[in-house]
């Protein structure tokens, strides 16, 4: 096992997750974190949870609006 300070850690599962991909909603995630940064400086003004959940779906990505909302609380 891997031991750092006190962590006992399985090589295997070390392995595994260096060797991970990142999952769909971590990409998503990225994506709607990124896209009010992309959309400053636009006319439409502040955007709330189904403005941005349709501002995303404009923009090709395919979102629930329960993703945008859980996104804008955290």
């Amino acid at each position: 096992m891997l031991t750092e300070p006190g962590i006992k850690v399985a090589p295997r599962t070390y392995r595994n997750w260096q060797t991970a991909t990142p999952s769909p909603r971590t990409v998503t995630d990225a994506h709607l974190t990124n896209a009010p940064r992309e959309t400053a400086g636009t006319t439409e003004g502040p955007y709330g949870r189904r403005t941005m959940t349709a501002h995303s779906r404009r923009l090709g990505y395919e979102v629930a609006a329960c993703a945008v909302d859980r996104l804008m609380r955290g």
